[in-house]
């Protein structure tokens, strides 16, 4: 029995749990246009091969498989030329890895501006609770004293 690329493995068990991708999309925060790409093993889709590995990964998790089994997988592919990496090759992509996508400062600040609310910092925490305890000092003056 011939084995099954690592995309066919992960559509086949995908179908199998009665899954769509849109259900895999929400659960692993993986863009469906990638999990299509993963499945059709279009590497050509991915901005490194690192993203690649790291949605397989996830992906695999998602699914109940074991994500190391299938990253190994896919990694003989790689070597073995099943799966073709069109235009850089492996260690021109890899070269790009450390590299990431967004700043960490840009997601914080998007998660600010979506979440809607304001999130005080630790100085103001502290004068929040210094007011508070100066409120509290008053009030016991005034009643008891």
């Amino acid at each position: 029995m011939s084995e099954y690329l690592t995309g066919s493995v992960l559509k086949d068990e995908r179908i199998r749990l009665n899954l769509s991708v849109e259900d895999i999309s929400r659960h692993t925060y993986i863009r469906g246009t990638f999990i299509s790409a993963i499945e059709n093993n279009q590497i050509a889709e991915f901005p490194s091969l690192a993203v690649t590995k790291g949605f397989i990964r996830n992906y695999a998790f998602a699914l109940g498989l074991d994500g190391d089994r299938l990253l190994r997988q896919f990694n003989r592919e790689l070597s073995t030329g099943k799966i073709k990496v069109s235009g850089l090759d492996e260690t021109e992509q890899n070269r790009d890895a450390h590299k990431p996508l967004v700043q960490c400062t840009e997601i914080i600040d998007q998660k600010r501006i979506h979440s809607g609310r304001r999130h005080f910092t630790a100085a103001e925490w502290s004068i929040i609770l210094i007011l508070g305890l100066i409120v509290l000092a008053v009030w016991v003056w005034v009643v008891y004293l």
